[in-house]
């Protein structure tokens, strides 16, 4: 029996990577290489948020843009498609990796009360973990499917009716923010939307610049624009998009969201030539399976480890670890291609 629901997890697993990784290769071929290493950036800078402290700095200028980042690249290589077709791609890629996670997490919370002998989950916690809004479910970052999912439904519906109509449902959702209504709102994949959807849509309307590789911006512009960045990030304070946390001002999050993702793309372009783009790159098409796998690694396996050893939040051993699991994600996307579902993975410079 054992074997059997080994098996099964394990089909199930392969299954889940199979598609997750389709999801990443959505326009693969007709896109730039840098958007990749960009994302891969990205999702690096998760892993650190969830291995930082909220009261520290560095962990306030990444969530001044790492999730903005996302949606604006998603919003970028989004393709204009029927709601029907959107639905039932967003049910298969997004929905159903999350509804696999979340049974997962119940396993683990059953697990757990079984070897403590402590309560099993209630009624009320199943039902949250259904809604994807807590309970059961321990994964925090998958939200963002689901906000991803909410964002090209929306996005697809918009589409399919006035020009004007979509522009007054992005400047709704800025105004809905900028007066913080949304505070009000409870911390919901649902409720993320109205921080998330300007990003997402930003991110169709300029896929032209992004997806461009002979737009180049030049080194003045950069540097001013990253002095910005760091100082409205630092007026700005603590921003997050999973509890609708503006910041001072919605207006001043928008601005280090745009302003670092634009960033990064061009700091892409640039490690493009270097010989780290390829653990980057590899990463970033892998970027959702970091995302819904990081979680138990960061807030699960370390912080009992950090607390055996007495060690007190610290910039070095923040850094350290995030080098060490990102590596140990390259070595296992190189190494084992076909048990995620891919073709063998070329890690060697092009000739050309």
């Amino acid at each position: 029996p054992y074997q059997i629901k080994f098996e099964m997890f394990y089909l199930s697993y392969k299954y889940t990577s199979i598609i997750l990784r389709a999801e990443q290769s959505r326009a693969e071929q007709s896109r730039a290489r840098y958007l990749d290493i960009a994302k891969g950036i990205g999702i690096t800078l998760v892993v650190f948020g969830h291995l930082s402290e909220r009261y520290q700095f560095l962990r306030i200028l990444v969530y001044s843009f790492h999730m903005p980042l996302f949606f604006i690249i998603s919003g970028s290589l989004n393709k204009d498609s029927p709601l029907r077709q959107c639905l039932k791609n967003g049910m298969q890629k997004l929905v159903l990796p999350t509804y696999q996670i979340l049974a997962f997490d119940l396993m683990l919370r059953i697990l757990k009360s079984v070897l403590e002998h402590s309560q099993f989950p209630s009624l009320a916690e199943l039902v949250n973990g259904l809604l994807i809004h807590g309970g059961v479910l321990w994964n925090a970052p998958v939200w963002f499917l689901m906000t991803l999912f909410a964002c090209r439904l929306g996005k697809s519906l918009l589409s399919s009716l006035n020009n004007k109509i979509e522009v007054t449902f992005v400047i709704g959702c800025i105004l809905v923010c900028l007066f913080n209504i949304n505070v009000k709102f409870p911390s919901w994949w649902l409720t993320n939307v109205i921080m998330s959807f300007p990003f997402f849509w930003l991110g169709t309307k300029i896929k032209k610049y992004i997806v461009n590789t002979s737009n180049e911006t030049s080194k003045t512009i950069l540097i001013v624009l990253c002095l910005m960045w760091i100082i409205v990030a630092y007026l700005n304070g603590y921003t997050d998009i999973n509890i609708q946390c503006n910041g001072r001002s919605y207006l001043l999050f928008l601005f280090t969201g745009i302003s670092g993702t634009l960033i990064v793309i061009e700091l892409s372009k640039w490690i493009e030539k270097l010989k780290i783009a390829n653990v980057l790159e590899i990463v970033g098409k892998n970027s959702l399976i970091v995302l819904l796998t990081h979680y138990y690694i960061c807030r699960g396996l370390i912080p009992y480890a950090i607390h055996f050893l007495k060690i007190g939040p610290n910039y070095i051993v923040q850094i350290v670890l995030t080098i060490i699991i990102v590596s140990i994600y390259y070595r296992v996307f190189s190494c084992f291609p076909h048990f995620l579902g891919q073709r063998k993975i070329n890690t060697t410079k092009s000739s050309n």
